[in-house]
């Protein structure tokens, strides 16, 4: 068994060192909160934990309660995961199969990628079109019929084209006209969309995962939730570990539902200074795809350009997402991305030394070919 298992192909996964400035440094390329929280808010976090809750393991109950109010759902219908990662991986385990195929818009997260190879699932890619932005919305209802389990981002990353709710009922209605359990993965929620929340009560096959990374500016808690169905829930709850997460990150988490007029106070900033960005980057000559998300992508033209820009950006400690990678083997356009780059949005004071490097190497880079 051992030599057999030893045999198998592996999945190469790195750890990549934090080389960033987390000090002096603007950290536009992991879509994470660029403000820091308030020092008072956050001491009052920690000092919601107290010795016992250390020696003692976790009852979570509170924030199975909590997470329900403020999704206005049944506890039931929640399972609490370890991220969004943990969302897709439970997924991947309870209902994927040996050479399953499972449709996904690309280029996208690449934790899908990792667990459809885990798991030696086949994806069938998807396309965003890189020219105009666009999702092939008729490949996309017609990947049902080939299909067994759906992944649909919305807002995706890097590319968006964002699905309104009609639009959302017509695929998840088909998908279960077909028997294919469907999960919309909203990390992004928070920033503008409209979330398929709603649609849980009428589709026993849908899923809708969230995370706290995004929406509440904590990527460090690493939690997670789905929503679905009762019925869908207890299947995937059947492997669930012991304890979906620790009595620190349950606390965190529960505070940060208790005053979520902060989030979204900051959330609203990133929106304002997300447009203003976009506004400024496209007055410059740059195209730009800007949706509903804490993030924009840019064209930069060439990879050389973008190469230019970069160094700058790195002189003065500002990071962006300048390598986005997609598996050429199932993103057909995986190379165009060599061109684009992704900036995180922080409020707009956050924004304005990323504006002027842009503006200074704009008159450089116009020229070049």
């Amino acid at each position: 068994m051992y030599q057999a298992f030893s045999k198998h192909d592996f999945i190469k996964r790195i750890y990549r060192p934090e080389t960033r400035d987390l000090q002096k440094g603007i950290r536009c390329d992991k879509n994470e909160r660029l403000e820091l929280w308030n020092k008072d808010f956050f001491n009052d976090l920690l000092s919601e934990i107290t010795p016992i809750d250390l020696a003692t393991y976790p009852d979570l109950t509170s924030l199975y309660i909590d997470l329900a109010k403020f999704e206005e759902i049944n506890s039931d219908q929640i399972l609490i995961s370890s991220g969004l990662d943990g969302c897709i991986k439970s997924i991947f385990e309870c209902f994927s199969q040996k050479g399953m195929k499972i449709g996904l818009p690309g280029p996208t997260y690449g934790m899908y990628y990792v667990y459809s190879d885990c798991f030696q699932t086949d994806i069938v890619n998807i396309e965003y079109s890189l020219k105009d932005f666009k999702i092939n919305y008729d490949s996309l209802i017609n990947t049902i019929d080939n299909v067994n389990l759906l992944f649909i981002p919305n807002p995706n990353a890097p590319t968006e084209d964002n699905l309104d709710i009609k639009k959302l009922e017509i695929i998840i209605k088909k998908c279960y006209e077909k028997d294919v359990l469907i999960a919309i993965d909203e990390v992004y929620h928070g920033f503008g969309i409209e979330t398929a929340k709603k649609l849980i009560k009428d589709y026993p096959n849908l899923l809708v995962m969230r995370s706290f990374s995004k929406e509440f500016g904590m990527p460090g808690l690493r939690l997670g939730y789905m929503m679905g169905k009762s019925e869908l829930i207890k299947r995937l709850s059947q492997k669930r570990f012991s304890y979906e997460t620790s009595i620190m990150q349950s606390i965190i988490a529960r505070k940060l539902l208790d005053n979520y007029d902060i989030t979204s106070k900051y959330n609203e900033k990133i929106v304002a200074s997300r447009d203003a960005f976009t506004r400024n980057i496209k007055e410059l000559g740059f195209r730009v795809n800007s949706g509903l998300s804490n993030f924009v992508l840019v064209d930069f033209d060439s990879k050389p350009k973008k190469e230019l820009i970069n160094k700058q950006f790195l002189a003065n400690k500002i990071y962006i997402k300048d390598s986005l990678y997609a598996n050429p083997k199932i993103v057909k356009n995986a190379s165009d991305l060599e061109n684009y780059g992704l900036i995180s949005i922080g409020p707009f004071e956050y924004m304005k030394p990323v504006l002027k490097i842009l503006e200074t190497t704009h008159s450089t880079i116009k020229n070049m070919p």
